[in-house]
């Protein structure tokens, strides 16, 4: 159980100085997950748990040390990928450098449902939904994040801890825009519309 994030730090390169940061984080995490008498191997909702707090607690102290949870030859990220702008990256290096250029200095996480489910070859997958509060604002920002977790054995890697191999993030911009009493009035429009036996299609321009 211990090497679930005791290893974290070696699958990508980090200057040593960081790295108390982060052990600080995983020394939390091994405490939790000793303190889970009930069975004495590893669920997938133990390493979900153990995952999400100290990915979310590393990106919120300091993103730009995220790069040993992911692995330089296998693993990709999709942040806000489509046809019209195309946001996919690969490799840990790449991926650091994304997560280092968003527009914001200060950010915090907060995880609402955490789901997971095994993936074959020892594999892993958490789906996370939250809100994210970046610099200060009034209005938290929704967010999904679906991570596919593998064992580090499948990078070559010694065996008893994951990397990301696949990490996808998608921002819900639209929950985040505060219901204004102006389009609260368009709304009531939209009801009465509706519900009356004439269309009154004027209403709506």
């Amino acid at each position: 159980m211990q090497n679930i994030c005791a290893n974290f730090d070696q699958v990508g390169k980090v200057r040593a100085s960081p790295r108390r940061r982060l052990r600080a984080h995983c020394n939390r995490l091994i405490r939790l997950i000793r303190s889970i008498r009930s069975t004495r191997r590893l669920t997938t909702d133990v390493i979900e748990q153990a995952f999400a707090e100290h990915y979310y607690n590393t990106f919120d102290a300091d993103r730009s040390q995220l790069g040993p949870l992911y692995n330089e030859s296998y693993s990709m990220l999709n942040f806000e990928h489509s046809d019209a702008r195309p946001g996919q990256y690969k490799g840990s290096a790449a991926i650091v450098e994304k997560l280092r250029a968003l527009p914001f200095q200060q950010v915090k996480h907060q995880v609402v449902t955490l789901d997971t489910q095994p993936s074959p070859n020892g594999g892993v997958i958490v789906m996370v939904c939250g809100n994210l509060l970046i610099d200060g604002e009034q209005h938290a920002q929704k967010f999904s994040q679906t991570f596919q977790l593998m064992p580090t054995e499948a990078a070559g890697l010694a065996p008893g801890s994951y990397f990301i191999f696949n990490d996808v993030f998608v921002y819900s911009k639209l929950a985040s825009i505060p219901f204004r009493s102006e389009h609260r009035a368009r709304l009531v429009d939209l009801v009465e519309l509706c519900t009356s036996p004439h269309l009154q299609l004027s209403k709506l321009h």
